[in-house]
């Protein structure tokens, strides 16, 4: 059976090909997305952080998942899109460790950086 791709799919395609995500930052913040300097992300409570970096979308999500313990990534509590180089986002209380941060745009494109949690 063949598969009908139309053109619209290879546009999209083409198109996001060239779109790279850079996360360059991310800052620990409080709760209006103030950045806190010298301060650690704390475990089993909610965590409100700036990442910073290129080719935000205002439909990007971000999910957390710990490192070395077989879970599903869990989705932010709220992401909010301040411009293509700011999100501001409240993540879901997590256990102590290292996490993967998973950054998604509307374009399918993903960044990946580090988190820890004491």
């Amino acid at each position: 059976m063949a598969t009908l791709v139309t053109y619209n799919d290879l546009k999209l395609t083409y198109f996001t090909s060239f779109i790279k995500l850079l996360i360059s930052a991310l800052f620990n913040t409080d709760n209006g997305f103030n950045i806190i300097t010298n301060s650690t992300i704390k475990s089993n409570t909610t965590v409100y952080i700036s990442i910073f970096g290129n080719n935000f979308t205002p439909s990007t999500q971000v999910y957390s998942r710990l490192i070395g313990v077989i879970n599903i990534p869990k989705l932010a509590t709220s992401v909010a899109y301040v411009s293509k180089t700011q999100l501001n986002v409240q993540l879901q209380p997590s256990n102590a460790g290292s996490a993967l941060l998973y950054v998604v745009t509307s374009y399918g494109t993903t960044g990946i950086t580090t988190i820890t949690f004491v």
